[in-house]
């Protein structure tokens, strides 16, 4: 047996173990990793029987061995000992007969603009137990389970920068073949490939059937090792237990489909246990990876959106750029984003493919205003990134928010330049632009930038970067005072592209600085760029679409001298900026600030429709709520992921928190009613407690559900996660709710809502129950009688109508 684990992952298909959660006893220890401590003999029997099914990777139970899941159950002290124990257990049982995998998971918090968390803090908690992790004497760090494809870039990073181990990234995905924040499998290669993850890959998520899609869209995307590891079908309730209904035969048949995929490695997640491991050993442990032969493509990507550069050119939109906009420098010097927001939803609507931001200018903090644009932007639209700065602090404050794969605007030959741009590129995975300049400037022949962009290209793959993610600038000089220099950067980009195959690009607004109808000029010098091969255009994206003139192309072409047939041909000088719109009424604008999540102008919004004489309730009925709703058939339709649903919903609640105040009630509601003397008045607030059952210690989920159903007007009483049935109805009658709502994402928990369900039946309290989470099922809801919600938009849709149909209530019994 060979030892070294990427050696045999060239030659042999490796299995992995199966379950560890499923298989371990109920109620033993406030948390699986607990048991490290206080059961070791329980979590090595798991780990036996897994080594006599002929697994060749044991996971040692470590999976939510972070400071924030430990914290949870007061173990976050503890965590040394917690990670160094299961390592050891896993090492004392395989004997040298298996690898030993370190599984860490999620944290189970969000990153912003979702959540509180930033780069830096989950760094930090990765860093950690990684750390302990490897120290312990882990063979293989393998993150599983991962939900956002930002939280998987930051662990991916902490393992690579603080081990020397190989490490395997594991995502999870929905039944619409996306991560729960919007990233699809070649999203997900496109982001984290430049990363260098040992191998790529799927667990958890669904059933075998399930993920087999998913994994064709990995094995065509990347030529990395792919790992998958699906749960034993989907969980169904059977006589009280949690049963998995994927027997080992059918799970080793799938084993073998995925082999024959090209899938290196295989094993099995929920619901799993050491029968299938078996099954999967004995049907593919002798076989040899199949080979996939992936053609590397250029690509860039959001979080939700790739970009590939196979059809010439692609327009990078120019306008968020402070230079020569006077309006747009003093929102930025005052920290406000209104007119980013409006530019970034022109060009993208106007055909832009990706966003350059630069906010540099007199007076504006430039790495603070950074990184507050790039979250702002990416919760306006689904565009990929281009940070345009050479300040080393600027680039990698963007890069640290930026949800996908950016590109860096820009590097040059210089050696200042090559020393610091090129590792920030190479460690947060993103493309590069070269301009073929150095300390003598920016030479004059077609042959001295060609020695530059040499050298950019070679210094660049050394680092690490692919020759894919380097895109060659050979700089548009203005065409008024350079003139002779218009072609000699063409033939540049030609030669480039032959001679050493990167992309090209070019700033086109600078060939018409100094002169009239500079949008003409732009669209001729891009068109001409074309003919030689351009494959990228950072440019007004309205300028793209012009058509070209012949007296600007004989400028370009040098055959009019000194441009004075284009000057004299020209009435006036078309000089762009952005200017504040002539605004729309306060409705659009209050139904627009909720739609593209504007918390900057919400508040101020409110009161002008407040002064302008639009009552509150008005305002909820016919602006908000219909603004939100939209939000949420957007989220349905696949327009809206994730980030937009909670941007919204955050807005919605500002502006119903304001209006409420002018009712003297402490929250909004979507109807209207005349109270005494015609004062506005609202009605009874309808009311749902919220909590995620006993043993579940996942609230992603039910704070997603909460947000959204106070924004359409629900009073919510969250009591957490982990909260026990009897704290939940006693809260439930206590505070006299009209719902109940409760979450579960394991299925050793998913039992909990059976027992609360039947308890609210023997007590006659006729409350109820919406139930939803990833175990949970319309036909498992059905057989306890609850009301099933498959996500936060249809879990208001199915409060509304339980409400509406009058169910239950107020806490009351039959």
């Amino acid at each position: 047996m060979k030892h070294n684990f990427l050696e045999r992952l060239k030659d042999e298909i490796i299995v992995f173990d199966g379950a560890m959660g499923t298989e371990l006893p109920p109620n033993l220890g406030r948390c699986p990793e607990e048991l490290n401590l206080i059961h070791p003999e329980v979590v090595a029997n798991v780990h036996s029987s897994y080594v006599e099914a002929g697994a060749d990777v044991i996971t040692a139970n470590t999976f939510g061995g972070n400071r924030l899941k430990l914290k949870e159950n007061g173990l976050e002290d503890k965590l040394e000992e917690i990670n160094t124990r299961g390592i050891e257990i896993a090492r004392e049982v395989t004997g040298g007969k298996a690898f030993v995998a370190a599984s860490v998971g999620p944290t189970g918090k969000l990153l912003e603009p979702l959540g509180e968390f930033t780069f830096d803090q989950f760094y930090d908690v990765y860093q950690e137990q990684i750390k302990v992790l490897a120290q312990a004497g882990a063979d293989i760090i393998i993150l599983e389970t991962m939900l956002d494809i930002q939280e998987a870039k930051i662990a991916l990073l902490a393992v690579k920068e603080n081990c020397n181990l190989p490490v395997i990234c594991s995502l999870t995905f929905t039944e619409e073949g996306r991560m729960v924040t919007g990233s699809d499998p070649l999203i997900a290669a496109t982001i984290l490939e430049p990363l260098k993850p040992d191998v790529l890959g799927a667990n958890c998520s669904l059933g075998p059937k399930g993920l087999m899609n998913v994994m064709k869209e990995f094995a065509s995307a990347t030529s990395l090792p792919l790992i998958v590891r699906p749960n034993a079908g989907l969980p169904r309730m059977v006589k009280g237990k949690t049963v998995y209904p994927a027997t080992p035969d059918y799970m080793a048949k799938y084993a073998l489909k995925f082999v024959n995929l090209g899938i290196n490695i295989v094993g099995s997640c929920c619901g799993s246990g050491p029968e299938h491991t078996k099954a999967i050993v004995e049907l593919v442990g002798d076989r040899e990876p199949k080979e996939r032969k992936v053609i590397p493509k250029t690509r860039l990507a959001s979080r939700t959106k790739v970009v590939f550069f196979d059809k010439r050119p692609i327009i990078i939109g120019e306008r968020i750029n402070p230079t020569g906009k006077k309006a747009l420098q003093e929102e930025l010097r005052n920290g406000r984003f209104s007119l980013v927001r409006g530019e970034a939803r022109k060009q993208e609507g106007e055909g832009a493919r990706i966003l350059d931001i630069n906010v540099s200018g007199e007076g504006i903090d430039e790495a603070r205003t950074i990184r507050k644009a790039v979250l702002v932007i990416e919760k306006m639209v689904d565009l990929p990134l281009s940070i345009d700065s050479p300040n080393p602090e600027v680039i990698e404050k963007a890069l640290k928010v930026v949800g996908g794969k950016a590109l860096i605007n820009s590097v040059n030959g210089k050696e200042e330049s090559l020393k610091v741009i090129l590792p920030l590129a190479k460690r947060f995975g993103a493309a590069i632009i070269g301009l073929t300049l150095d300390e003598e400037g920016i030479p004059k022949t077609v042959q001295k930038r060609l020695r530059i962009t040499k050298k950019i290209i070679d210094r660049a793959v050394k680092v690490g970067i692919s020759k894919e993610d380097i895109f060659i600038d050979t700089l548009a000089l203005t065409v008024a005072s350079q003139q002779e220099q218009v072609l000699e950067s063409l033939k540049a980009l030609r030669l480039i592209k032959k001679e050493l195959g990167v992309k090209t690009i070019l700033g086109i607004s600078n060939i018409s600085f100094g002169l009239p109808n500079r949008p003409l000029l732009n669209a001729t010098f891009y068109h001409l760029a074309k003919t030689y091969g351009l494959d990228a255009a950072i440019i007004n994206p309205r300028d793209a679409k012009l058509k070209s003139s012949s007296l600007a192309l004989k400028v370009l072409k040098g055959e009019d001298k000194g441009a004075k047939e284009y000057i004299k041909a020209q009435k006036g000088i078309i000089e762009e900026e952005i200017k504040p719109k002539e605004e729309a009424d306060i409705r659009a604008q209050l139904s627009g600030a909720i739609i593209d999540g504007n918390k900057e102008d919400i508040l101020r919004l409110a009161e002008e429709a407040l002064k302008e004489g639009l009552k509150p309730l008005e305002i909820i009925d016919e602006i908000l709520i219909p603004a939100i709703t939209l939000v949420g058939e957007r989220y349905n339709e696949g327009t809206y992921f994730l980030p937009q649903l909670i941007s919204s919903a955050e807005v919605m609640k500002l502006a119903c928190e304001r209006l409420s105040k002018e009712m003297e009630k402490p929250a909004c509601r979507p109807v209207c009613r005349r109270g005494r003397r015609g004062r506005e008045t609202l009605p009874t607030q309808r009311k749902i407690v919220m909590a995620t059952v006993e043993g579940d210690i996942h609230d992603i989920g039910k704070n997603i559900v909460s947000l959204l159903l106070s924004s359409h007007g629900f009073q919510v009483v969250d009591l957490g996660k982990d909260v026990k049935k009897e704290r939940i109805i006693h809260e439930a009658v206590s505070q006299k709710v009209d719902l109940i709502g409760l979450s579960a994402l394991m299925t050793t928990t998913i039992g909990r809502m059976k027992e609360i369900s039947d308890e609210l039946k023997r007590r006659r309290i006729n409350i109820p129950t919406l139930v939803g989470g990833a175990v949970v099922t319309s036909q498992y809801a059905k057989r306890i009688g609850a009301t099933y919600a498959k996500d936060a938009i249809e879990a208001v849709k199915k409060a509304k109508e339980l409400v509406k149909k009058g169910i239950g209530g107020s806490g009351g019994k039959q």
